[in-house]
């Protein structure tokens, strides 16, 4: 808040996002370990339905649904995991990204592959395949860090 001229929202630093999934991406990656050992067919239920859904959408997809969509998709496997503590700071995590994620419309640009990679969590969630699962998280988050990292530098003058 500034006197006399309102609120501002900061903008998250490329050392800012390097931090966030420096810690989110180990961490979701066990969350996704544990969820494969612990998922549970109403959830398996759920992750289905969301990705059917963006993945139907298509270019018609709305950017700001869409990425409701996979925060929810996240939290989803967040509560698989049984561990509250994880969960808190991961949904955390995820607030921070979103921050960075709504800021750019290039966003769109992702969408599709993020699905397609959701999909293949999924899959692998339901063979209860804890190492695919890890591997696959692990995977998507760094192309996530990377495309966020491609949309920052450029406007970071750097």
């Amino acid at each position: 808040m500034v006197p006399k001229r309102g609120s501002f929202v900061s903008r998250p630093t490329v050392e800012d996002i390097l931090e966030i999934y420096q810690i989110r991406t180990p961490l979701e990656a066990t969350c996704a370990r544990v969820a494969a050992e612990l998922i549970e067919e109403d959830q398996l239920a759920l992750l289905d339905r969301l990705v059917r859904a963006e993945q139907g959408r298509g270019p018609a997809r709305s950017p700001d649904r869409s990425l409701r969509a996979a925060a929810q998709f996240h939290a989803v496997l967040y509560d698989c995991s049984r561990n509250q503590r994880m969960a808190t700071l991961l949904v955390d995590l995820q607030n921070q990204v979103h921050r960075v994620r709504v800021l750019w419309p290039s966003t769109v640009a992702r969408l599709n592959d993020t699905w397609v990679e959701h999909a293949r969590i999924v899959d692998a969630l339901r063979a209860h395949d804890g190492a695919e699962a890890e591997r696959l998280m692990i995977d998507h988050l760094e192309k996530a860090r990377l495309s966020t990292l491609n949309r920052i530098l450029p406007s970071a003058g750097i």
